[in-house]
């Protein structure tokens, strides 16, 4: 039964007789006659449908607007009900209702063949977008003085609005007020590059997304697992510029998420190779102070090696004699290091100065 074609004529049928003010009573019975024919017709092979054991392709049902037609009030609003032998009116009432039910099962059987739809998908990627990269991504990052991952960030949140204002979530149910308010309106505006873009329409459109996503750290990621059901049943009643829209989305995200996980490892070899420089200089500094151990030695320590790059002489004795009066400094360890510093700053310390001069004369 290519596209279902009987149940729109079924429903073209009812939708004039409603639109004509028909009085004849023959005419109204052979109106009723020939919608039961149809249904004769439609309803046989709805039921092969339904049994058949063969995968079914989207093309045989996705014609069809399931939303009104597996509701039997879409059907039987219909004048002719009212109008048609109590008789004939019954029977044409039972065969609307099996025809109902068998809509509702072969819906059932379409929505539930996950693993087909995964492949529909992956054979209509393979003829829409034969790449791995898209010109749009690559003139993007060509266009950026350096690539960070808050730019990419950005980025993510501009193409998956750009996704959404093509309309692809159209045919989504639509969101409650729960999760309207669950939108962070404030972050959004924060991320979004084009401010004009937060309407009323398009905060349904992200309410109907968060359904379907969620942030993994710095990347967006949309589950597919949920939502290919959803496109594989309206997947016919988008456009094809709809079609490239979301092929060209999941191209850039892929590519868009190589980017952060490579900077990410960049990121952590640098941070890695701070984490170790700084924890050679604690354990040199160790070697040297073994009874430096407390935070307020620590802060001393670096007072004064403060002061010794400022090359204030005068300022450093005075400090470490405040600091020895206190308790807080042990010598000789420090004022050797101290004098060791002077040196090599170049500062004055006069001819034939040691250490041990060092530690009396401006320590004493």
């Amino acid at each position: 039964m290519a596209k279902l074609s009987q149940l729109l004529t079924l429903e073209c049928m009812l939708d004039a007789y409603d639109s004509l003010n028909i009085k004849d009573s023959w005419i109204i019975e052979r109106q009723g006659v020939c919608v039961v024919e149809l249904l004769d017709i439609i309803n046989p092979k709805l039921k092969r449908l339904v049994t058949s054991k063969t995968r079914l392709s989207c093309r045989n049902v996705l014609v069809a607007n399931f939303e009104t037609m597996t509701k039997a009030a879409h059907w039987l609003k219909s004048k002719l009900f009212v109008d048609l032998p109590e008789a004939l009116g019954k029977t044409l009432r039972e065969k609307i209702l099996q025809m109902v039910d068998l809509l509702k099962a072969l819906m059932v059987k379409i929505i539930d063949v996950d693993e087909f739809a995964k492949e529909f998908f992956e054979r209509l990627k393979s003829i829409y977008l034969k790449k791995k990269h898209t010109s749009d991504y690559e003139l993007w990052k060509a266009r950026q003085s350096k690539i960070t991952i808050k730019r990419l960030v950005r980025y993510q949140v501009d193409l998956t609005a750009d996704m959404l204002s093509s309309g692809i979530l159209k045919y989504v149910e639509a969101p409650n007020g729960e999760e309207i308010q669950d939108v962070d309106k404030d972050k959004l505006a924060l991320k979004l590059t084009d401010k004009s873009k937060i309407t009323e329409a398009f905060i349904n459109e992200c309410a109907k997304l968060r359904r379907y996503s969620h942030w993994e750290g710095d990347r967006f990621v949309i589950d597919y697992h949920l939502i290919r059901k959803y496109l594989y049943c309206i997947f016919g009643k988008l456009s094809s510029h709809q079609h490239i829209k979301m092929f060209e989305y999941d191209i850039q995200m892929k590519q868009i998420h190589e980017d952060i996980e490579r900077l990410r490892k960049e990121k952590g070899l640098i941070e890695e190779k701070t984490e170790k420089e700084k924890k050679l200089k604690e354990e040199r500094f160790h070697f040297i102070h073994p009874e430096i151990e407390d935070e307020e030695a620590w802060r001393i320590h670096n007072a004064i090696k403060r002061l010794v790059v400022y090359q204030k002489v005068p300022e450093i004795c005075a400090y470490m004699k405040e600091q020895k009066l206190k308790g807080k400094v042990m010598l000789p360890s420090i004022s050797s290091v101290m004098y060791s510093e002077l040196v090599r700053m170049g500062m004055p310390t006069g001819d034939g100065y040691t250490e041990k001069h060092f530690t009396n004369y401006y320590m004493k």
